[in-house]
């Protein structure tokens, strides 16, 4: 099975290092096919759907082993995972899709993921420009969708003054962020 080119560069960033235990924050179909086709000790692979949990383990069933599993959970439980940790993470597009699931919670994200990675386990972030529902049908979705505007501002103007200082990443695009905890 041929996997995205964003897979693909981040086995190239990955190189010889073992990927261990692993956890994908947000799995889909396409990051479970992808991590079950890993080299890996055991993985994680969290979803908040119960639909999205039956329906990848019926699309890949040989990706399944004894050690593997699927938790039906939401990130905003601080029992999820709690007590774990994996020598390699991902989040596939996860900062802006969990605000599906547990809204407004972007901020929080990076400071609970960063604490399951391992010392010296590694951190794969894939992501997008933020979407923001701008033509809603209603009065709430409108609300939504205007609160969700600002907020996405505010960031997006502490993310360039950061990217200006830093003279970091483009933004508009895909991009991979790899990140080692040292400590």
């Amino acid at each position: 099975m041929k996997h995205s080119a964003l897979f693909t560069y981040i086995e190239r960033l990955q190189g010889e290092r073992p990927w261990g235990h692993f956890l994908d924050a947000g799995t889909g179909a396409k990051s479970l096919a992808w991590v079950g086709s890993l080299d890996t000790k055991q993985w994680t692979a969290v979803t908040a759907s119960t639909s999205m949990a039956e329906q990848s383990k019926a699309q890949f069933p040989g990706v399944m082993r004894p050690q593997n599993r699927i938790p039906v959970e939401n990130w905003i439980d601080p029992k999820l995972v709690s007590g774990e940790t994996f020598d390699t993470v991902l989040l596939d597009y996860f900062v802006g899709a969990v605000e599906g699931f547990a809204p407004y919670w972007q901020e929080s994200v990076l400071p609970r993921v960063s604490q399951l990675v391992a010392p010296g386990g590694r951190l794969y972030i894939t992501a997008l420009d933020p979407y923001v529902p701008l033509h809603a049908e209603d009065e709430v979705g409108r609300f939504v969708g205007a609160a969700m505007l600002k907020h996405a501002d505010e960031m997006q103007q502490r993310g360039l003054e950061l990217i200006a200082r830093h003279d970091g990443l483009a933004h508009g695009f895909d991009y991979v962020i790899a990140a080692e905890r040292t400590a």
